[in-house]
């Protein structure tokens, strides 16, 4: 069995162990409840089956006398029952106790059921004054074989569900996996991008080294490409560690007030680095709107929106950021979503153009980053006029 399990795939051993987990889950309610139903019912029936011996002792205790009393116990050997009188006596039987377990009677007085015939009896006890010890013999087979089919009918309908939850378990595991795997793809690729840029200028500048023709020029070139791609490295690592404590719910945010016509102007020039394009990006701020936030999260926020723009956007047009009191927006003026897709862009791992390569997560992110600041963001687009992703602070 170890080694089964050491050989089925990692997919294959969470769909086994999701359908375990449902089946033991399932067997356990199906046990619980059958208890439950059992002593609600042997309550009631013991209830039903003494009422009226009650009754008819109350009745011989408001007139005390020994002929009330031999009634009493006439009343009671009409039953299918057993009287064990408290002095040790010989015990006392009902014609039908005496006719059918006359053998059995000492072995079964302290039992609490009775098997005989193909039939089950529940023995119910009762005690009285002057009388003691009553045995009342109750036949629970119509009970016990509609419960054995109710069980039955149980294990059949959990086997089908179990059926149900393994296929159920198999396709979300094999598309969680499939996700995961289309998103360490993506992953290495933005990551391994930067990493080629800087590696081939570095091989660059050696060769040129080593034909002694360096110049300032190459070497500011060189610094530029290193540090551009650096700054895309740190922030994918930065956008992961987001993510993961995004999903973890541990993302804390320590808030703090700031100018945002001044911030969004820093923003916009260190959008620089990822814009290749030449893209001409405008802006145009409200001034003295004053915001809270923090610092790392907005600018991941900010910066995935714009280089989803830029990604987007054909060469040399323009992308337009606007901002007043209550919100802002970027706008690029070629993209185009389709409304259709247009709900399925916050899915972490929806791609809008397979034909693209870019990080997936970003809009994602955003969604996250806006509810945790309790912001509302919209993305409204049209053909040939372009999309735009506005953020609502109020």
């Amino acid at each position: 069995m170890k080694k089964f399990c050491l050989n089925l795939k990692t997919s294959d051993k969470i769909t086994f162990l999701f359908t375990a987990f449902n089946f033991i889950s399932l067997v356990i309610l199906l046990v619980w409840v059958n208890i439950i139903y059992f002593f609600a019912w042997y309550s009631d029936q013991k209830s039903e089956s003494m009422y009226d011996m009650d009754i008819n002792y109350d009745m011989y205790n408001a007139q005390k006398s020994d002929n009330n009393l031999e009634a009493f116990k006439e009343y009671i050997l009409r039953k299918d029952t057993l009287i064990i009188p408290k002095d040790g006596g010989e015990l006392i039987c009902s014609n039908w106790v005496e006719t059918r377990i006359h053998s059995d009677v000492e072995k079964i007085k302290d039992q609490l059921f009775y098997n005989n015939w193909e039939k089950i009896f529940f023995i119910f006890t009762q005690y009285y004054d002057d009388i003691w010890e009553v045995k009342v013999f109750f036949d629970t087979t119509p009970y016990v074989k509609s419960q054995l089919l109710i069980i039955k009918i149980s294990i059949i309908i959990i086997l089908f569900l179990i059926i149900i939850y393994y296929f159920i378990a198999r396709i979300m595991t094999k598309k969680a996996f499939k996700n995961m795997r289309q998103f360490t793809t993506d992953v290495s690729h933005e990551f391994k991008t930067p990493l080629m840029v800087i590696d081939s200028q570095i091989d660059l500048y050696n060769k040129k080294l080593e034909k002694k023709k360096i110049s300032w020029n190459d070497t500011k070139l060189l610094l530029i490409k290193v540090k551009e791609n650096t700054y895309k490295l740190n922030n994918l690592l930065e956008t992961f560690l987001l993510l993961s404590r995004i999903e973890d719910n541990l993302q804390c945010l320590n808030k703090q007030e700031i100018d945002f016509e001044k911030y969004i102007k820093i923003l916009v020039s260190s959008s620089v680095s990822i814009n290749d394009k030449n893209l001409k990006i405008t802006y145009k701020i409200f001034k003295n709107t004053k915001l809270r936030i923090e610092n790392n999260t907005f600018n991941i926020l900010f910066e995935n929106i714009l280089s989803n723009a830029i990604k987007f956007s054909k060469l040399w047009w323009k992308i337009e950021i606007w901002s007043n009191k209550t919100s802002f927006w970027i706008k690029d003026n070629w993209v185009w979503i389709e409304k259709a897709k247009l709900k399925k862009i916050w899915k972490k791992f929806y791609k809008n153009d397979t034909n693209k390569e870019w990080f997936w997560v970003g809009l994602f992110i955003v969604k996250r980053l806006c509810e945790l600041y309790n912001w509302k963001i919209e993305v409204k687009s049209e053909p040939w006029k372009g999309t735009v992703f506005i953020i609502k602070f109020k």
